[in-house]
């Protein structure tokens, strides 16, 4: 074997290792993705500004619909536990969290579920739009969500979301 094989093979190494410490360095981690996808998503309060909340309503309109989504996203066993892990979510990705108890989360929830839902449907109409270039046809959908191997197409329309509150 030759001298020039395992120098070769030597810089091949190292220009792998390179290119692995450059991909790891420019990795985005989960929290910002989530955070690039919150800005996308719902950037601001701005579709929940016609609702009237109560004067000592202490939270923001988006950071409680984040906060719920983290929850319903866990995969703890008790709900509290779940509160427990959206909570540090929500200071993680935000440096804020909307609610501290989960009394109060689920208070609000219970008010405000329905008012938020009919502002979401139609903020994830117009994303969906963007997404599919305005496509509506079911392969435009299918190319947005995926190959659709994980995911069956929900029971509900879309479309069928009440629309906003005045």
């Amino acid at each position: 074997m030759s001298r020039r094989a395992p120098a070769k093979r030597e810089r091949s190494k190292r220009k792998q290792a390179k290119k692995f410490k450059q991909a790891i360095r420019n990795r985005t981690t989960n929290k910002e993705s989530l955070a690039v996808l919150q800005n996308w998503f719902l950037p601001d309060d701005g579709i929940f500004a016609k609702l009237k909340f109560h004067g000592n309503t202490t939270w923001a309109a988006g950071s409680l619909v984040w906060l719920a989504l983290y929850w319903s996203w866990s995969e703890s066993r008790f709900v509290t536990d779940a509160f427990a892990e959206a909570l540090e979510c929500c200071q993680s990705v935000s440096a804020s969290s909307p609610l501290s108890t989960y009394q109060g989360f689920m208070g609000a929830m219970v008010k405000w579920t329905s008012p938020f839902i009919n502002q979401l449907c139609l903020l994830l109409q117009e994303r969906m739009e963007e997404i599919t270039h305005g496509q509506t046809d079911d392969q435009a959908l299918q190319n947005a969500l995926g190959s659709g191997s994980r995911i069956s197409r929900p029971q509900a329309d879309i479309g069928s979301c009440k629309t906003p509150l005045p």
